[in-house]
C-alpha cells in the first residue's frame, strides 16, 4: 500500500491562508462593528467583546492581563474597562489583599451581550453550508478541529457557549437528523476557531503581528485596503468602500495613506477620464507577497507533520468555505441568509454581505 506522503514546504495551503485572513479581516471590518451594535443595541465594539471573552464563563483576571491579552497598554484597557464597567458589563473589585491590585469578572448582562452576539455570528457559520453535502460539513469540521490544534499548539482557547437554538434556526424544521448532528458537531468546533483567531497573537492568524514582522509602514486598515485592491483591483475609491464596508470619504484616507507610501496608484479608467482606478504598485504587491510567505511558512511548520493529501483537502474545502462565507448576506435584522432564500424586500438594496466575525 502506497503511504501518505508527508507535507513538504511546498504545500498548498493557499486555502486555510485565505480562510484565516478572511476572519481577521472581517473582524477588523466597519461593517462588522456596526452590525454588532444592531444585534445588541449597545454601544460596544468588538475589541469590547474580546476582552469580554477573556473572562468567560467566571474567570477573574487583572487589568494588566486584560492589556496583555488585547496587546494594547494599562492606560488604555484601564480606559475600555471603565466604560464596560458603567455599562453594568463587567465588575471591578479592588484585591483586599493588595489594594493596588483590581480584579476584574463579567456580569450576568455581559454574559448575555456575548451570547447575543455569538448566536448571530456563528449562524454565519452554519448558514454557508447551506449547499454542502452532509460528509463535507463531517469531512470540514474535522479538519478545521485538527488545524485548530495544530496551530494554537494545544494552548487554552476561549470558552465559546453556544446558543441552544443556534443549529435549528440555520437547518429549519425540515433538515434531517444526520444533518442536525453535523451542524451540531460543528458549530462548537468553528467557533472556537473563530474566536481563537480574533485573540491570538500568533503570526499564524494575528495580521498585525505578521504586518510587524514584515515591516509594515502603514495602519492595518490600510493594509487590508491594499489586499483588497491587490486583490480585485483596480477599484474605484467607492469600490474599495464597498467592499471594506466604509463610505467612500474613508476609503479615500486608507488610499490616500497608501498612495503616500508607494504602495498604490491611482490611474484614469479608460472608460471615464474624469474617474480613476486604485491600482497595487510594485512596492505594493511585494508588501504582500512579503506578508503571505511569512504567513504561508508559519501554517506549513504548524502542519508539516500531516500527509500531504490531508494538507490539500484541508486547503480546497477551507477555500470553498471562505468562497461561500463572503458571498453570504444578512437581512435587515443582522442575521446571516442564504441569498436564494431570502426575501428581496428584506435585504438592504447593497446585498450587504454577512460579517463573518
Amino acid at each position: 500500500m502506497r503511504q501518505a506522503t508527508r507535507g513538504t514546504a511546498h504545500a498548498d495551503v493557499a486555502g486555510i491562508v485565505h480562510f484565516v485572513n478572511l476572519i481577521a479581516a472581517s473582524g477588523r471590518s466597519p461593517r462588522t462593528a456596526r452590525r454588532l451594535q444592531t444585534v445588541v443595541a449597545t454601544d460596544v465594539t468588538i475589541t469590547d467583546t474580546r476582552a469580554l471573552v477573556w473572562l468567560m464563563p467566571d474567570r477573574k483576571i487583572t487589568v494588566g492581563q486584560v492589556a496583555a491579552a488585547l496587546e494594547v497598554d494599562l492606560s488604555r484597557a484601564s480606559r475600555q474597562l471603565g466604560r464596560l464597567e458603567e455599562m453594568g458589563l463587567i465588575l471591578r473589585a479592588v484585591d483586599p489583599g493588595d489594594r493596588r491590585t483590581h480584579w476584574i469578572t463579567i456580569t450576568d448582562a455581559g454574559r448575555a451581550l456575548l451570547r447575543t452576539w455569538w448566536a448571530v455570528w456563528i449562524n454565519d457559520y452554519l448558514v454557508a453550508l447551506d449547499g454542502w453535502a452532509t460528509g463535507d460539513v463531517v469531512r470540514l469540521g474535522e479538519l478545521i478541529e485538527r488545524l485548530h490544534r495544530a496551530v494554537a499548539r494545544d494552548a487554552a482557547g476561549p470558552v465559546i457557549d453556544i446558543p441552544a437554538d443556534c443549529v435549528a434556526r440555520a437547518l429549519g424544521p425540515e433538515a434531517d437528523r444526520p444533518r442536525r448532528a453535523a451542524l451540531e458537531r460543528f458549530a462548537p468546533v468553528v467557533a472556537a476557531f473563530v474566536e481563537w483567531t480574533g485573540l491570538t497573537t500568533d503570526p499564524v492568524a494575528n495580521t498585525q503581528r505578521l504586518a510587524q514582522l514584515a515591516r509594515c509602514p502603514v495602519a492595518m486598515r490600510s493594509l487590508i485596503a491594499l489586499r483588497t485592491v491587490a486583490r480585485h483591483g483596480p477599484l474605484a475609491v467607492s469600490e474599495l468602500g464597498e467592499r471594506l464596508g466604509m463610505d467612500s470619504s474613508r476609503a479615500s484616507k486608507h488610499a490616500a495613506e497608501l498612495a503616500d507610501k508607494g504602495l498604490l496608484m491611482r490611474a484614469v479608467d479608460t472608460l471615464d477620464r474624469r474617474s480613476s482606478r486604485l491600482r497595487a504598485t510594485r512596492k505594493g504587491t511585494e508588501l504582500i507577497r512579503r506578508i503571505d510567505t511569512l504567513q504561508r511558512q508559519k501554517v506549513r511548520e504548524a502542519t508539516a507533520h500531516w500527509p500531504h493529501e490531508e494538507i490539500a483537502a484541508c486547503s480546497s474545502l477551507l477555500e470553498r468555505y471562505a468562497d461561500d462565507l463572503a458571498s453570504g448576506h444578512v437581512d435587515v435584522r443582522g442575521w446571516a441568509v442564504p441569498w436564494e432564500q431570502t426575501d428581496k424586500a428584506d435585504v438592504p438594496a447593497s446585498r450587504e454581505r454577512a460579517a463573518t466575525r
